[in-house]
């Protein structure tokens, strides 16, 4: 896969940090929110036991694996990979935090920013109505994202055919899932097996290697 999802948090003290849930509490040693705790706490927190616990037939042990930083991803994999960064929590700081982060490491071209909340993207959209496209083309997105089963060739045709728009499915579960996203037609997906979706592309005649970024993106395991 040559894109990943990633959910991104504001500590206390302002750092960029990966975290899905809204508290830590069934993650990690901590309690409350990523926003409730400074970086250093943040960053020296156990994920890897979680998710052990959580895929035990999972080939390598993560035990003692710690939070990463935004910043610290980047550094790690730079242009090698396409970053969906979901922003995550209320904090008004958060979105230009982390255009600011992207402009810093040069990855304007590799970093597609998403969020459930339009005045998060607006200030700087993961969409689920036919009139939020045209929110979105209004305001010069360059992409959708809807929940897989919701989709439709209409929603689909209407999004990139009459508004311009890439579209791409989240929430996808299973492989019908997969299987809807495909037959209407969506850009590229965040599922958690990419290799399923790449092999499934090659026996429908797809060109995965030569396909865009969004082609196929990584869920983080939630």
């Amino acid at each position: 896969a040559r894109a990943v999802e990633i959910d991104v948090r504001m500590s206390r003290d302002g750092e960029l940090v990966l975290f899905h849930d809204d508290t830590l509490d069934a993650k990690t040693r901590l309690r409350g929110r990523v926003a409730d705790h400074d970086a250093a706490t943040l960053l020296a927190t156990d994920i890897g036991s979680w998710f052990d616990a959580a895929h035990p037939g999972a080939g390598r042990r993560y035990a003692g694996a710690t939070l990463p930083t935004l910043a610290q991803v980047f550094d790690a994999h730079g242009d090698a990979l396409h970053y969906h960064v979901e922003i995550k929590g209320a904090q008004e700081a958060l979105p230009d935090a982390i255009v600011a982060l992207v402009r810093a490491r040069g990855l304007e071209h590799r970093v597609t920013v998403t969020s459930f909340d339009f005045a998060h993207l607006e200030r700087g959209l993961l969409a689920s109505q036919r009139e939020r496209i045209d929110a979105a083309a209004s305001a010069v997105f360059s992409q959708v994202v809807l929940r897989a089963m919701t989709m439709t060739p209409e929603v689909v045709a209407h999004a990139r055919d009459v508004r311009g728009l890439e579209i791409r499915a989240w929430g996808v579960r299973s492989t019908a899932d997969m299987e809807h996203a495909i037959a209407v037609g969506a850009n590229g997906m965040t599922i958690d097996w990419p290799d399923r979706l790449l092999a499934r592309l090659r026996e429908l005649g797809v060109d995965a290697d030569g396909a865009s970024a969004s082609a196929a993106t990584v869920q983080g395991a939630r």
